[in-house]
């Protein structure tokens, strides 16, 4: 067995140890001078990629608190990796019962989504560390209280549509938009580029279809290049978007064309094609790089996934410098000072917390096109959660 192998090896048996029941805590947690954080799997679990990419930073993370000589207020912190891949509101009760001040969690949308709208005053803190879908908004669209995401929402998409669109393009310029009238996150997002290219000074027309049907899709491309569309914004599902760019391809093979609303996955194949990634820039971060070396020293693991490594680093500074700026090592204290945090080390970056939307302030993100079956990075773009184009405060009913 290699070197490298058995650090790996001797690492999984530490998951295993650190992957604890629901009752099991270490004295330390149980006296009191040491700080309990829960750390919630990705949906591939703990012995994956993607959980190798989270456990040996956190553990790297912790030590680096731990090792300390005065730690965080001279106390430790303890980070419990949790087992399993089905959570509820039954686990955050269980984490309140348990004294646990925050939960970070890799999971995906499904087992958020469900912890968020559980989420109650007094609960742990709950910071999503991947997660751009999830609302931390209550149903007046206030964000609550202990809820924080460390990646920008998904309208940072619509966002980066304008923001392109307006440097590509001279004044007055026409965009034309397909969406589904019936799919309410696609037509939102669409509706939402609409009203920012008209702040832009561009002129917009959203083309619209009932369901995702593909046979008038050629029809469409018609229309819309008749309008004179200078550029295109597609919103709509993987099929539809690749039915519908072939057959505009057919009729136009110049016209640029921006999507929204898919997977990356979905349509790397169409060439030329554009969209954002707030992901892709922590690829090639040297500060991502040094990070891995560190971990590595520490652990003995490699790690596969940067963006991942990245954030995970980012989520326990995030709670770090929360617990040395709070009055009071409980939860409503933590979340009043992470709400505002400042300097939190996402590779290069240095983060600051927009207390309305718990989310980045300000965020890198990459205007990527597929090309030869990849994405190749453009423009960078630093966008905020607000402006022109942007998701939320757009009306339903907007024509």
């Amino acid at each position: 067995m290699s070197f490298r192998s058995l650090g790996l090896a001797l690492f999984l048996l530490l998951l295993t140890a650190l992957s604890s029941t629901a009752t099991e805590v270490p004295r330390s947690v149980e006296e009191g001078w040491a700080w309990p954080i829960a750390v919630i799997p990705p949906s591939d679990g703990w012995d994956s990629p993607s959980g190798l990419s989270v456990a040996p930073v956190v553990e790297y993370a912790q030590g680096l608190v731990n090792d300390s000589i005065e730690g965080i207020k001279e106390h430790d912190v303890f980070f419990r990796l949790e087992s399993g891949d089905v959570f509820d509101s039954s686990d955050m009760a269980r984490w309140r019962k348990e004294g646990f001040l925050a939960v970070v969690s890799f999971a995906d949308e499904r087992v958020n989504r469900v912890l968020a709208d559980s989420w109650r005053q007094g609960d742990p803190v709950l910071l999503l560390a991947d997660d751009s879908s999830t609302a931390l908004r209550d149903e007046k669209e206030v964000v609550k209280a202990g809820l924080f995401a460390l990646d920008l929402h998904d309208s940072y998409v619509t966002r980066a549509a304008v923001e392109t669109a307006v440097s590509i393009l001279p004044p007055a310029s026409e965009v034309g938009l397909l969406s589904d009238r019936l799919a309410e996150y696609l037509s939102r997002g669409a509706r939402a580029v609409s009203r920012g290219l008209r702040e832009g000074g561009l002129n917009s027309q959203v083309f619209w279809v009932a369901g995702g049907g593909t046979d008038s899709f050629s029809m469409m491309a018609q229309e819309m290049l008749g309008f004179g569309s200078d550029m295109v914004v597609v919103w709509m599902t993987d099929m539809a978007a690749r039915e519908f760019y072939r057959q505009l391809r057919v009729l136009d093979g110049s016209v640029p064309v921006w999507s929204g609303g898919v997977s990356l996955d979905g349509i790397v194949g169409l060439e030329g094609i554009m969209t954002a990634d707030q992901d892709l820039p922590l690829r090639s971060d040297k500060a991502i790089k040094t990070l891995k070396t560190d971990v590595w020293d520490a652990t003995r693991v490699r790690v596969p996934d940067s963006p991942l490594a990245a954030k995970a680093y980012a989520c326990c500074q995030w709670v770090f410098q929360g617990l040395r700026d709070a009055e009071k090592a409980d939860s409503e204290h933590l979340a009043k000072v992470m709400a505002s945090t400042k300097g939190i080390p996402l590779g290069s970056e240095s983060l600051e917390i927009n207390p309305v939307t718990h989310r980045p302030s300000v965020k890198k993100v990459a205007v990527v096109r597929a090309k030869g079956g990849k994405w190749v990075q453009g423009e960078m773009l630093f966008l905020s959660e607000s402006g022109a184009g942007y998701y939320f405060g757009t009306p339903k009913d907007e024509r």
